[in-house]
């Protein structure tokens, strides 16, 4: 379990979708798109500190989400790493 190791090394990730400059819009980009379907590729920085390690590991991801329109809105059907 990951719980245990985060809570004794006081681990925190915290990821958010790239920017690719300052002041710039987020690294996202729609791959297709329909109606009740959309499938986008996101840029995420995954951000890593711990007392295990000196300052902080950044991680570049790539993920494909996949969405589709419900009755209460847009929800996420599909998460993968690219």
């Amino acid at each position: 379990m990951v719980a245990p190791t985060a809570e004794k090394y006081r681990g925190v990730v915290k990821a958010t979708v790239a920017a690719p400059g300052s002041g710039a819009a987020p690294a996202a980009s729609v791959v297709s798109a329909s109606p009740d379907k959309v499938v986008v590729l996101l840029f995420v920085n995954q951000v890593t500190e711990s007392t295990q390690v000196s300052g902080s590991r950044v991680d570049l991801n790539r993920v494909r989400m996949t969405m589709e329109r419900t009755g209460d809105g847009w929800k996420v059907s599909a998460v993968d790493a690219l």
